[in-house]
């Protein structure tokens, strides 16, 4: 599955047992629809697990504009409200930088698995 979004904040690296790490970052989609002829936005977020390549940590920066490959999951708990309520998780297997908030001039950089191929792969295109 595909998704694409602007990050909501900077990406962490967080160090596991056995020193496997992963990065963690949450990206927010904008959607919008009428209903009654009237215009109505909608906003999803997600928090998204990728494992492959910690170095990609550094590209992902609040309002950078993603576009990721992977699968969802749902959590479903109860707040401290009592309320239940899910959350959506993306476990990402590959990354396209396509755009930044600022104009840096910086490359779109792709790394992940390569869908057909299963391998690692990053390329840079201009």
């Amino acid at each position: 599955m595909e998704i694409t979004g602007r990050l909501t904040g900077d990406a962490t690296v967080k160090t596991l047992r056995g020193e496997r790490k992963v990065v963690n970052f949450s990206i927010a989609i904008n959607d919008s629809y009428r209903s009654g002829g009237e215009q109505k936005k909608i906003t999803t977020f997600f928090e998204c697990s990728y494992w492959l390549n910690t170095g990609i940590a550094e590209y992902l920066k609040k309002g950078g504009w993603v576009q990721l490959y992977g699968r969802v999951g749902a959590n479903a708990y109860i707040n401290g409200k009592g309320e239940a309520k899910a959350s959506l998780t993306f476990h990402t297997s590959e990354v396209k930088l396509l755009g930044s908030t600022g104009s840096s001039g910086k490359a779109a950089v792709s790394t992940g698995r390569n869908r057909s191929e299963g391998t690692q792969r990053r390329k840079k295109r201009s």
